[in-house]
């Protein structure tokens, strides 16, 4: 399967820059691998938008690195790109292989 399907499972943290960012999020479909891009973000208001944000590093649990999840497991995503700050809980982020 080349596409995934990620359900934000915490608020994300805060960072200091527009550009890098973590997010605890529970891999609901398919695989999400390091280098795989997130294409679009599903708000529980049924609003959406399209993204460029692509998966840097996946911390499986605090400092082990893994460089892939899937389903049902939970994972702090560490993404490079603009996450919008009005995602949350809640959130599901859609995504395809970086390289398939």
């Amino acid at each position: 399967m080349n596409a995934f399907e990620l359900l934000v499972e915490v608020e994300p943290e805060p960072t200091d820059t527009d550009t890098r960012s973590a997010i605890v999020v529970r891999c609901l479909g398919g695989s999400v691998k390091v280098g795989d891009l997130i294409s679009a973000i599903y708000f529980p208001t049924g609003c959406s938008v399209e993204t460029q944000i692509q998966v840097a590093d996946i911390e499986r649990y605090e400092g082990v690195f893994v460089d892939e999840i899937d389903s049902n497991h939970i994972a702090r995503i560490h993404l490079r790109g603009k996450v919008p700050e009005t995602t949350t809980v809640g959130c599901r982020l859609i995504g395809k292989r970086a390289h398939e």
